[in-house]
């Protein structure tokens, strides 16, 4: 019976998916602009840690806005990594705009 009671209520099973892109700014850590955060990013992001962490190890999760912004993030990882041999293989049917952005990033280091 208790059960069926909490199932008769209106609540949320699962948290409501934010469709805002602009938030009012209520402190340091509060969301402005849908790109760099939002509060259905923040969840999603947390959920995909815990479901990454294993034996007492904490993983962290990062989304991103769009595949691009994520092939940046990688390649800017590895290029940290290996700054010694500044090199990158990538394959021949890649997504142009990967190719600009490895290029433009070894350009710089």
């Amino acid at each position: 019976e208790e059960t069926r009671e909490r199932y008769t209520h209106d609540y949320d099973v699962s948290p409501p998916i934010g469709m805002t892109t602009t938030f009012i700014h209520e402190g340091k850590e509060a969301h402005v602009y849908s790109r760099p955060s939002t509060p259905t990013r923040c969840r999603t992001e947390a959920v995909l840690a815990a479901l990454e962490s294993q034996g007492g190890i904490q993983a962290e999760a990062t989304l991103f806005s769009s595949g691009l912004a994520a092939a940046h993030a990688a390649i800017s990882v590895l290029m940290q990594q290996n700054k010694a041999k500044r090199r990158l293989l990538l394959s021949r049917p890649l997504y142009h705009g990967i190719r600009e952005v490895a290029a433009s990033l070894l350009a710089m280091n």
